[in-house]
């Protein structure tokens, strides 16, 4: 008896059994309060729009702000334009404990690493940024999915077509 074998199929379609991967928003910890950030960048009019989303502990919505900043020259711009944004904004609220997240990955990497921040225009940003963060008596950056908070991906696109800074202070219908 002999045993036939069939091709592989390399190209076959995925298990419809997979598992879907979810994220989602995750809430602070230690009574911080938490702001998410996003930045986008419009290439063809040197703008850039900047979402930003803050929240209780316990995940309420405290506020969100819409901001377009002219002469913003790449998307790395925005982003690092955006925290330092973050940071202006947060001040204001008089809290101890802050928390942000952001999805650029090497924003927020050069956020938190002091020596390894980049040279340059951005590099001084990184710096202010910093040093903004040090007023808080404690603070905490980390990098967290777009998936994690679609509304400040949204805010930051929508702030692109705005002629000047919007603020919320209720809970916005998104």
């Amino acid at each position: 008896m002999q045993t036939l074998l069939l091709p592989k199929k390399w190209n076959a379609a995925a298990s419809q059994i997979s598992s879907a991967i979810t994220h989602k928003w995750q809430f602070s910890d230690s009574e911080r309060i938490k702001c998410n950030f996003d930045g986008a960048w419009d290439e063809k009019g040197s703008v850039g729009g900047f979402g930003i989303v803050v929240r209780n502990s316990e995940g309420g919505f405290m506020a969100a702000k819409a901001i377009k900043e002219e002469g913003v020259r790449s998307t790395l711009h925005a982003e690092a334009a955006d925290a330092r944004a973050v940071m202006l904004f947060l001040r204001k609220w008089g809290t101890e404990r802050v928390q942000v997240a952001g999805d650029a990955l090497l924003v927020t990497s050069a956020i938190q690493n002091a020596g390894a921040a980049l040279s340059g225009h951005y590099g001084q940003l990184f710096e202010d940024t910093r040093q903004l963060l040090q007023g808080f008596k404690q603070w905490k950056v980390t990098f967290g999915r777009r998936e994690t908070n679609k509304v400040v991906h949204r805010l930051a696109r929508f702030s692109l077509t705005i002629d000047h800074s919007v603020f919320w202070f209720e809970e916005p219908n998104f």
